[in-house]
């Protein structure tokens, strides 16, 4: 892919959560979240939240143990949590 997600993320100006698989053959883990991290530094804005799931893969399914095949219920979490944290609620 020839595609600079720099310019996107300098933009930004809402909170974002990138979710990676540690296991992710379609994407350069390591080097996306260098990128994100280097831009956070650079976008007074950011509101980066970044985590990488051993034994996820692309799809952030479970690739070890009894529960292989699985989406991943530490991705479900982070996100219920992360939504949690940011978007208001009325009781």
């Amino acid at each position: 892919m020839t595609y600079d997600p720099v310019p996107a993320l300098l933009a930004l100006r809402v909170p974002a959560l990138f979710l990676f698989g540690a296991e992710d053959r379609l994407i350069p883990v390591e080097k996306s979240v260098a990128v994100i991290r280097g831009v956070s530094t650079q976008n007074v804005h950011a509101d980066f939240t970044i985590q990488v799931l051993d034994h996820d893969d692309h799809g952030m399914y479970v690739t070890v143990g009894n529960t292989s095949g699985a989406v991943d219920p530490r991705y479900l979490e982070a996100m219920r949590k992360w939504l949690a944290e940011r978007v208001p609620t009325s009781r």
